[in-house]
């Protein structure tokens, strides 16, 4: 997590650095820079869950363990889709450690989970209630993971970055300031 806000201190930095006078000395580049360098940490949105039933034809690539199976023999799965929101690319840096599988993966903006269980899906609530035990277990994993990323976000966002911007303003404008009494007109 730690690499993520070097990242974005560096990134800043550099575009303090690179500013020119006019906004180096606007009242309101500080403001502007802080509020564009705010970490929006990822959340996976559990109030719009979406659920699908569908068939899949079964080959040696995407045989469920431990389920006998014929090539080419359809069978049912469910789907559990749960929308990732916030910046996905920091997303992916949090999670990059999990272990992600078949059944269980990130697609775009989505965490999807997926279950072919072997047997017949449709009507069956008890199994369907048991597969979307076992996605939100998995999603409980990674929820903790941003949660806490989440909090160490919020303190970079309102103390950190903060007081690193206006740190940078400052000595920026102390060494323009001096290099400019050093040249000679």
């Amino acid at each position: 997590m730690k690499e993520i806000f070097n990242n974005i201190i560096n990134v800043a930095q550099q575009q303090i650095y690179d500013a020119s006078n006019d906004e180096i000395y606007s009242e309101l580049f500080e403001t502007k820079l802080v509020n564009s360098f705010k970490v929006n940490p990822p959340e996976i949105n559990l109030n719009n869950i979406e659920f699908e039933i569908g068939e899949e034809t079964i080959g040696f690539v995407n045989a469920p363990d431990g389920v006998a199976f014929s090539p080419g023999e359809k069978m049912e799965y469910a789907m559990f889709t749960l929308l990732i929101e916030g910046d996905k690319g920091i997303f992916n840096r949090i999670t990059e450690n999990f272990t992600w599988t078949n059944s269980f993966y990130v697609g775009g903006h989505n965490l999807y989970y997926k279950e072919i269980p072997g047997v017949k899906l449709t009507g069956n609530k008890d199994l369907i209630m048991q597969i979307r035990d076992r996605a939100l277990l998995q999603v409980k994993a990674i929820r903790n993971t941003l949660t806490s990323f989440k909090k160490s976000a919020e303190l970079f966002n309102n103390e950190q970055l903060v007081e690193i911007i206006a740190r940078a303003i400052e000595r920026e404008k102390a060494i323009r300031s001096t290099s400019h009494k050093l040249t000679p007109a």
